[in-house]
Protein backbone atom coordinates (compact mmCIF):
# COMPACT_ATOMS: atom_id res chain seq x y z
CA UNK A 1 0.00 0.00 0.00
CA UNK A 2 2.11 2.99 -1.05
CA UNK A 3 1.71 6.02 0.07
CA UNK A 4 3.11 9.95 -1.72
CA UNK A 5 2.09 11.24 1.21
CA UNK A 6 4.50 11.11 4.65
CA UNK A 7 5.49 12.84 7.50
CA UNK A 8 8.72 14.18 8.11
CA UNK A 9 11.20 11.50 9.21
CA UNK A 10 12.15 11.13 12.85
CA UNK A 11 15.91 10.89 13.92
CA UNK A 12 15.54 8.70 16.92
CA UNK A 13 12.87 5.70 16.72
CA UNK A 14 10.22 6.53 19.20
CA UNK A 15 9.25 3.88 21.75
CA UNK A 16 5.78 2.88 20.31
CA UNK A 17 8.64 0.10 17.79
CA UNK A 18 8.80 -1.52 21.27
CA UNK A 19 5.22 -2.02 21.69
CA UNK A 20 5.19 -3.07 17.70
CA UNK A 21 7.70 -5.21 17.88
CA UNK A 22 5.59 -7.37 20.68
CA UNK A 23 2.62 -7.62 19.31
CA UNK A 24 0.97 -10.63 18.14
CA UNK A 25 -0.68 -9.01 15.22
CA UNK A 26 2.57 -7.27 13.82
CA UNK A 27 4.12 -10.79 13.70
CA UNK A 28 1.13 -12.26 11.76
CA UNK A 29 1.75 -9.25 9.40
CA UNK A 30 5.62 -9.88 9.06
CA UNK A 31 5.33 -13.82 8.67
CA UNK A 32 2.29 -13.02 6.28
CA UNK A 33 4.62 -10.29 4.47
CA UNK A 34 7.89 -12.55 4.52
CA UNK A 35 5.67 -15.69 3.64
CA UNK A 36 4.61 -13.60 0.42
CA UNK A 37 7.77 -12.75 -0.61
CA UNK A 38 9.43 -15.76 -0.31
CA UNK A 39 9.51 -16.92 -4.03
CA UNK A 40 11.72 -13.66 -4.98
CA UNK A 41 14.40 -15.00 -2.36
CA UNK A 42 14.25 -19.11 -3.69
CA UNK A 43 17.04 -17.70 -6.42
CA UNK A 44 19.80 -16.69 -3.95
CA UNK A 45 18.72 -19.44 -1.90
CA UNK A 46 19.84 -22.05 -4.49
CA UNK A 47 22.84 -20.45 -5.33
CA UNK A 48 24.03 -19.94 -1.86
CA UNK A 49 23.08 -23.53 -1.50
CA UNK A 50 25.30 -24.38 -3.88
CA UNK A 51 28.06 -22.28 -2.47
CA UNK A 52 27.49 -24.18 0.87
CA UNK A 53 27.98 -27.54 -0.69
CA UNK A 54 31.13 -26.87 -2.23
CA UNK A 55 32.43 -25.31 0.80
CA UNK A 56 31.46 -28.12 2.86
CA UNK A 57 32.94 -30.86 0.57
CA UNK A 58 36.22 -28.33 0.70
CA UNK A 59 36.02 -29.27 4.82
CA UNK A 60 35.89 -32.74 4.54
CA UNK A 61 38.78 -32.30 1.77
CA UNK A 62 40.46 -30.53 4.51
CA UNK A 63 39.95 -32.86 7.44
CA UNK A 64 41.68 -35.68 5.21
CA UNK A 65 44.40 -33.66 4.94
CA UNK A 66 44.83 -33.32 8.55
CA UNK A 67 44.23 -37.36 8.80
CA UNK A 68 47.33 -37.75 6.80
CA UNK A 69 49.90 -36.95 10.15
CA UNK A 70 53.45 -36.28 9.15
CA UNK A 71 54.20 -39.10 6.99
CA UNK A 72 55.70 -38.50 3.95
CA UNK A 73 53.08 -38.65 1.06
CA UNK A 74 53.54 -38.70 -3.10
CA UNK A 75 53.94 -35.72 -4.66
CA UNK A 76 51.41 -36.57 -7.40
CA UNK A 77 48.20 -37.24 -5.51
CA UNK A 78 49.09 -34.07 -3.14
CA UNK A 79 49.81 -32.00 -5.63
CA UNK A 80 46.32 -32.49 -7.35
CA UNK A 81 44.47 -32.65 -3.61
CA UNK A 82 45.80 -29.36 -3.71
CA UNK A 83 44.96 -27.97 -7.05
CA UNK A 84 41.32 -29.22 -6.38
CA UNK A 85 41.08 -27.62 -3.10
CA UNK A 86 42.45 -23.74 -4.59
CA UNK A 87 39.80 -24.47 -7.52
CA UNK A 88 36.96 -25.47 -4.90
CA UNK A 89 38.00 -22.17 -2.95
CA UNK A 90 37.75 -19.56 -6.20
CA UNK A 91 34.46 -21.63 -7.31
CA UNK A 92 32.87 -21.50 -4.06
CA UNK A 93 33.84 -17.82 -3.30
CA UNK A 94 32.84 -16.61 -6.35
CA UNK A 95 29.51 -18.42 -6.25
CA UNK A 96 29.22 -17.22 -2.54
CA UNK A 97 29.88 -13.73 -3.77
CA UNK A 98 27.06 -13.82 -6.47
CA UNK A 99 24.82 -15.08 -3.76
CA UNK A 100 25.23 -12.18 -1.56
CA UNK A 101 24.85 -9.76 -4.64
CA UNK A 102 20.96 -11.34 -6.21
CA UNK A 103 20.45 -11.51 -2.22
CA UNK A 104 20.97 -8.10 -1.10
CA UNK A 105 19.12 -6.26 -4.71
CA UNK A 106 16.40 -8.51 -3.37
CA UNK A 107 16.61 -7.62 0.31
CA UNK A 108 16.24 -3.85 -1.00
CA UNK A 109 13.16 -5.19 -3.10
CA UNK A 110 11.77 -6.46 0.46
CA UNK A 111 12.90 -3.27 2.44
CA UNK A 112 11.27 -1.33 -0.04
CA UNK A 113 8.00 -3.19 -0.15
CA UNK A 114 8.22 -3.39 3.58
CA UNK A 115 8.54 0.72 4.59
CA UNK A 116 6.20 1.81 1.68
CA UNK A 117 3.04 -0.08 3.22
CA UNK A 118 1.08 0.62 6.10
CA UNK A 119 1.17 -1.96 9.19
CA UNK A 120 -2.45 -3.34 8.52
CA UNK A 121 -5.08 -3.65 11.22
CA UNK A 122 -6.01 -7.65 11.79
CA UNK A 123 -9.06 -7.50 10.14
CA UNK A 124 -7.41 -5.95 7.10
CA UNK A 125 -4.83 -8.50 6.98
CA UNK A 126 -7.50 -11.30 6.34
CA UNK A 127 -8.79 -9.24 3.77
CA UNK A 128 -8.21 -10.72 0.19
CA UNK A 129 -7.88 -7.23 -1.02
CA UNK A 130 -5.12 -6.13 1.34
CA UNK A 131 -3.27 -9.41 0.16
CA UNK A 132 -4.01 -8.38 -2.99
CA UNK A 133 -2.35 -5.05 -2.40
CA UNK A 134 0.66 -6.56 -0.85
CA UNK A 135 1.85 -8.75 -3.82
CA UNK A 136 1.13 -5.99 -5.82
CA UNK A 137 3.36 -3.67 -3.78
CA UNK A 138 5.92 -6.40 -3.27
CA UNK A 139 5.68 -6.77 -7.85
CA UNK A 140 6.35 -3.06 -7.54
CA UNK A 141 9.39 -2.88 -5.66
CA UNK A 142 11.18 -5.80 -7.40
CA UNK A 143 10.76 -4.39 -10.83
CA UNK A 144 11.93 -0.38 -9.45
CA UNK A 145 14.77 -2.05 -7.41
CA UNK A 146 15.81 -3.52 -10.53
CA UNK A 147 15.65 -0.66 -12.61
CA UNK A 148 17.65 1.14 -10.27
CA UNK A 149 20.74 -1.33 -9.39
CA UNK A 150 23.20 1.18 -10.06
CA UNK A 151 22.32 3.49 -7.76
CA UNK A 152 21.80 0.87 -5.56
CA UNK A 153 25.58 0.10 -6.35
CA UNK A 154 26.99 3.14 -5.89
CA UNK A 155 25.26 3.87 -3.02
CA UNK A 156 27.04 0.65 -1.32
CA UNK A 157 30.18 1.00 -2.80
CA UNK A 158 30.65 4.74 -1.14
CA UNK A 159 29.08 3.76 1.78
CA UNK A 160 31.78 0.74 2.14
CA UNK A 161 34.38 3.07 1.74
CA UNK A 162 33.81 5.54 4.47
CA UNK A 163 33.91 2.21 6.90
CA UNK A 164 36.96 0.49 5.51
CA UNK A 165 38.48 1.37 8.76
CA UNK A 166 35.99 -0.28 10.87
CA UNK A 167 36.02 -3.12 8.49
CA UNK A 168 39.69 -3.55 8.69
CA UNK A 169 39.60 -3.43 13.13
CA UNK A 170 36.52 -6.08 12.66
CA UNK A 171 39.08 -8.57 10.49
CA UNK A 172 41.93 -8.29 12.86
CA UNK A 173 39.47 -8.97 15.65
CA UNK A 174 38.01 -11.90 13.83
CA UNK A 175 41.93 -13.06 13.31
CA UNK A 176 43.07 -12.56 16.99
CA UNK A 177 39.85 -14.25 18.28
CA UNK A 178 40.10 -17.30 16.38
CA UNK A 179 43.81 -17.40 17.53
CA UNK A 180 42.92 -16.64 21.00
CA UNK A 181 39.90 -19.10 21.11
CA UNK A 182 41.59 -21.98 19.61
CA UNK A 183 42.82 -25.25 21.68
CA UNK A 184 45.68 -25.10 22.97
CA UNK A 185 48.53 -26.67 20.85
CA UNK A 186 52.51 -26.85 21.52
CA UNK A 187 53.05 -26.98 18.02
CA UNK A 188 51.99 -23.32 17.44
CA UNK A 189 53.10 -21.05 20.53
CA UNK A 190 51.38 -18.20 18.84
CA UNK A 191 48.22 -19.65 20.26
CA UNK A 192 49.32 -20.07 23.79
CA UNK A 193 50.63 -16.02 23.55
CA UNK A 194 46.97 -14.75 21.96
CA UNK A 195 45.53 -16.18 25.17
CA UNK A 196 45.78 -12.77 27.17
CA UNK A 197 43.96 -10.95 24.24
CA UNK A 198 40.59 -13.01 24.10
CA UNK A 199 38.68 -10.70 26.15
CA UNK A 200 39.75 -7.70 24.13
CA UNK A 201 39.67 -8.64 21.05
CA UNK A 202 36.26 -10.16 21.83
CA UNK A 203 34.67 -7.16 22.89
CA UNK A 204 36.36 -5.54 19.78
CA UNK A 205 34.88 -7.78 17.44
CA UNK A 206 31.40 -7.29 18.96
CA UNK A 207 31.36 -3.55 18.59
CA UNK A 208 32.76 -3.70 15.05
CA UNK A 209 30.52 -6.37 14.37
CA UNK A 210 27.35 -4.30 15.55
CA UNK A 211 28.96 -1.08 14.41
CA UNK A 212 28.64 -2.72 10.83
CA UNK A 213 25.41 -4.67 11.20
CA UNK A 214 23.23 -1.48 11.96
CA UNK A 215 24.97 0.71 8.89
CA UNK A 216 24.62 -1.94 6.51
CA UNK A 217 20.89 -2.38 7.54
CA UNK A 218 20.28 1.51 7.59
CA UNK A 219 22.31 1.69 3.51
CA UNK A 220 19.87 -1.16 3.03
CA UNK A 221 16.83 0.98 4.08
CA UNK A 222 17.99 4.64 2.38
CA UNK A 223 18.95 3.00 -0.61
CA UNK A 224 15.88 0.80 -1.07
CA UNK A 225 13.54 4.32 -1.59
CA UNK A 226 15.60 5.65 -4.15
CA UNK A 227 14.50 9.39 -2.91
CA UNK A 228 17.92 10.99 -2.20
CA UNK A 229 21.20 12.00 -3.70
CA UNK A 230 24.08 9.31 -2.91
CA UNK A 231 25.56 12.05 -0.83
CA UNK A 232 22.36 12.79 1.19
CA UNK A 233 22.03 9.48 1.91
CA UNK A 234 25.32 8.83 3.19
CA UNK A 235 25.07 12.20 5.49
CA UNK A 236 21.36 10.32 6.59
CA UNK A 237 23.37 7.02 7.26
CA UNK A 238 25.98 8.16 9.23
CA UNK A 239 23.16 10.33 11.49
CA UNK A 240 20.97 7.38 11.73
CA UNK A 241 24.18 5.09 13.00
CA UNK A 242 24.03 7.06 15.97
CA UNK A 243 20.55 7.93 16.97
CA UNK A 244 19.26 4.57 16.25
CA UNK A 245 22.07 2.54 17.67
CA UNK A 246 20.48 1.71 21.11
CA UNK A 247 17.54 -0.13 19.61
CA UNK A 248 18.86 -1.14 16.24
CA UNK A 249 21.62 -3.11 18.37
CA UNK A 250 19.16 -4.58 20.62
CA UNK A 251 17.06 -6.06 18.30
CA UNK A 252 20.20 -6.36 16.21
CA UNK A 253 21.04 -9.27 19.46
CA UNK A 254 17.26 -10.37 18.83
CA UNK A 255 18.08 -11.14 15.00
CA UNK A 256 21.33 -13.01 15.89
CA UNK A 257 19.87 -15.41 18.45
CA UNK A 258 16.99 -16.29 16.25
CA UNK A 259 19.04 -16.96 13.24
CA UNK A 260 21.67 -19.01 15.62
CA UNK A 261 19.13 -21.29 16.65
CA UNK A 262 16.62 -22.18 14.16
CA UNK A 263 18.82 -21.54 11.07
CA UNK A 264 22.43 -23.03 12.48
CA UNK A 265 21.67 -25.34 15.57
CA UNK A 266 24.75 -27.05 15.23
CA UNK A 267 26.81 -23.83 16.07
CA UNK A 268 25.15 -23.36 19.26
CA UNK A 269 27.56 -26.10 21.55
CA UNK A 270 30.50 -24.23 20.50
CA UNK A 271 29.40 -20.59 21.02
CA UNK A 272 28.42 -21.31 24.45
CA UNK A 273 31.78 -22.81 25.09
CA UNK A 274 33.40 -19.62 23.18
CA UNK A 275 34.54 -20.97 20.33
CA UNK A 276 33.29 -20.47 17.09
CA UNK A 277 32.18 -23.03 14.43
CA UNK A 278 33.17 -23.16 11.16
CA UNK A 279 30.11 -24.90 9.92
CA UNK A 280 29.05 -28.32 9.60
CA UNK A 281 32.50 -29.85 8.19
CA UNK A 282 33.30 -31.81 11.05
CA UNK A 283 30.15 -33.56 10.37
CA UNK A 284 29.95 -37.01 8.45
CA UNK A 285 29.01 -35.52 5.06
CA UNK A 286 25.64 -36.65 4.38
CA UNK A 287 24.46 -35.03 8.03
CA UNK A 288 26.39 -31.62 7.00
CA UNK A 289 24.66 -31.83 3.40
CA UNK A 290 21.43 -31.93 5.60
CA UNK A 291 22.57 -28.67 7.71
CA UNK A 292 23.26 -27.09 4.67
CA UNK A 293 20.23 -27.20 3.17
CA UNK A 294 17.97 -26.82 6.68
CA UNK A 295 20.48 -23.76 6.70
CA UNK A 296 19.19 -22.38 3.71
CA UNK A 297 15.95 -23.77 3.30
CA UNK A 298 14.67 -21.96 6.84
CA UNK A 299 16.47 -18.23 5.77
CA UNK A 300 14.24 -18.32 3.51
CA UNK A 301 11.16 -16.95 5.90
CA UNK A 302 14.30 -16.36 8.70
CA UNK A 303 16.07 -13.87 6.53
CA UNK A 304 13.05 -11.24 5.38
CA UNK A 305 11.94 -11.71 8.90
CA UNK A 306 15.14 -10.66 9.73
CA UNK A 307 15.48 -7.71 7.87
CA UNK A 308 11.40 -6.85 8.71
CA UNK A 309 12.52 -6.94 12.28
CA UNK A 310 15.28 -4.17 11.90
CA UNK A 311 13.45 -2.53 9.16
CA UNK A 312 10.65 -1.36 11.65
CA UNK A 313 12.86 0.21 14.27
CA UNK A 314 13.87 2.25 11.43
CA UNK A 315 10.44 2.90 9.98
CA UNK A 316 9.63 6.24 11.29
CA UNK A 317 13.08 7.41 10.34
CA UNK A 318 13.00 6.48 6.98
CA UNK A 319 11.54 9.04 4.65
CA UNK A 320 9.14 6.64 2.64
CA UNK A 321 7.93 10.82 0.25
CA UNK A 322 8.12 9.06 -3.37
CA UNK A 323 7.50 12.46 -4.56
CA UNK A 324 11.17 13.09 -4.05
CA UNK A 325 12.27 10.04 -6.66
CA UNK A 326 13.39 12.45 -9.16
CA UNK A 327 16.59 13.83 -6.79
CA UNK A 328 18.17 10.32 -7.68
CA UNK A 329 17.81 10.87 -11.14
CA UNK A 330 21.78 12.78 -10.95
CA UNK A 331 22.90 9.39 -9.42
CA UNK A 332 21.34 6.64 -11.50
CA UNK A 333 19.11 7.96 -14.59
CA UNK A 334 15.89 6.62 -15.63
CA UNK A 335 15.11 6.01 -12.17
CA UNK A 336 11.76 5.80 -12.21
CA UNK A 337 9.49 5.15 -15.29
CA UNK A 338 6.84 7.86 -15.02
CA UNK A 339 8.99 10.08 -15.58
CA UNK A 340 10.15 9.03 -18.73
CA UNK A 341 6.46 8.65 -19.76
CA UNK A 342 6.21 12.27 -18.19
CA UNK A 343 8.54 13.62 -20.44
CA UNK A 344 7.44 11.79 -23.37
CA UNK A 345 4.16 12.98 -22.65
CA UNK A 346 5.49 16.74 -22.23
CA UNK A 347 7.26 16.37 -25.91
CA UNK A 348 4.53 15.45 -27.57
CA UNK A 349 2.14 18.12 -25.95
CA UNK A 350 4.74 20.38 -27.04
CA UNK A 351 5.11 19.20 -30.60
CA UNK A 352 1.02 19.71 -31.33
CA UNK A 353 1.24 23.30 -30.12
CA UNK A 354 3.64 24.27 -32.48
CA UNK A 355 1.46 22.14 -35.34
Amino acid sequence: METNSTPQPKLFPGLDVLGRLVSVAWWRYVISFSWQFKKFLYLPAIIFFVAGVVFVVLGTMMASFRNMGSEPQDAGPLLLRLGMLTCGLASGGIILIVSMAVGVIRLAAFTRAYLLTSIPTPAELSSDDFKSTMRETQKNAFAQIGKSKGYIAKSWLLATLIVVPVIGVFCGATFVTGLATAPDDAQYPLITAMKSFAVPALATLAVTFVILSNYSMIILALSSMINMTIGQLVRRSLILLFTTAPMLTAVTVIVLILNTVIGTPYAVPELLHMRFSDGPDNLPLPLALICEAWQVISGIMLVPISTALLAEVLRDCISTDQNQVNVARESEPNVSESVTAESANTDSSAAETDN
